[in-house]
């Protein structure tokens, strides 16, 4: 994941999802990708993934290195998704706050959501 580590983030040119197919596919597992064309939209559609196994990938319990970690919070009454890949304890995301992609330990990681999911 060093490799991605400080890459710049943008919605429209490098979000969450992109860079959970691109850190995949560098470990040769391929995974849908999808075009939002808004914040809500990759929103709807990371929800949508949640419940969807036909795309190739499997809801698990336990992370194992390369697996999506999908998280989910209510702000301001709307729900709020993210996205990561988990990696030896890690999460590999697009921080917002950074404006890059950062490696953060997966308890700082999802100590601001409500809930995570595990798909592989």
């Amino acid at each position: 994941m060093i490799e991605f580590t400080g890459k710049p983030y943008s919605f429209s040119d490098y979000n969450c999802w992109d860079h959970a197919v691109a850190v995949r596919a560098t470990m040769d597992i391929e995974t849908p990708l999808f075009n939002p064309s808004s914040l809500r939209d990759a929103y709807r559609l990371i929800k949508d993934q949640q419940c969807k196994v036909e795309h190739g990938l499997t809801r698990v319990n336990e992370p194992q290195d390369c697996d999506i970690i999908i998280v989910h919070k209510m702000k301001n009454g709307k729900p709020e998704y993210h996205c990561g890949v988990y990696w030896r304890g890690y999460v590999s995301h697009c921080s917002l706050t950074f404006g890059e992609v950062r490696n953060q330990m997966y308890n700082d990681f999802i100590k601001d959501y409500e809930g995570a999911t595990f798909w592989r």
